[in-house]
C-alpha cells in the first residue's frame, strides 16, 4: 500500500471570503502535487468526516495546474466547505491511496477552533472574531 498526503490550513481567501469569492485550496510552488492528482480530472473521492462520497456527477473537486504564475490549486470546494463549516486556520487533508484494488482518494478536515490576527498594510484584522468575544 502507498499512501500520498497532503495537509494545508486554509486562510480567508481559500474559504471564498475574498473578492472573487473563489473556494479551492491553493498549493504552495514549493509542493509538487503532479504524481497525486491529475490536472483538470474531476475527482472520486470519500469524506471521512461526513461519510459522503463526491463523484464527477455530484461534484467538481479537482487538482488544477492554471498556468498563471505557476499557481497550483484543488478547486470545487464549496459545498464541502459548507457541509464541514470550515474557517480560517482549519486544516484539511488530501490522501491518495494505492493498493492492489486500485486507487482511491480520501478528503479530511479538522476543526482547529482558532483565532487568526491577519496583517494587512495599515491594520490587523482578526478572523473568526466570534471566538474572541469571551475574551
Amino acid at each position: 500500500m502507498k499512501i500520498h498526503s497532503f495537509i494545508k490550513r486554509l486562510n480567508a481567501t481559500e474559504l471564498g471570503l475574498g473578492a472573487t469569492n473563489d473556494t479551492y485550496i491553493a498549493i504552495p510552488i514549493e509542493v509538487d502535487l503532479s504524481d497525486m492528482l491529475i490536472n483538470r480530472q474531476a475527482l472520486e473521492i470519500f469524506d471521512r468526516k461526513t461519510g459522503t462520497v463526491f463523484t464527477p456527477e455530484n461534484s467538481n473537486i479537482m487538482y488544477v495546474q492554471t498556468g498563471q504564475n505557476n499557481q497550483e490549486r484543488i478547486s470545487g470546494l464549496g459545498r464541502y466547505y459548507e457541509m464541514v463549516d470550515a474557517k480560517v486556520g482549519d486544516e484539511i487533508l488530501i490522501e491518495r491511496i494505492e493498493d492492489r484494488s486500485g486507487i482511491k482518494y480520501a478528503i479530511d478536515f479538522y476543526h482547529r477552533n482558532a483565532i487568526v490576527f491577519q496583517k494587512n498594510r495599515d491594520y490587523v484584522e482578526i478572523l473568526t472574531a466570534e471566538k474572541i468575544a469571551t475574551y
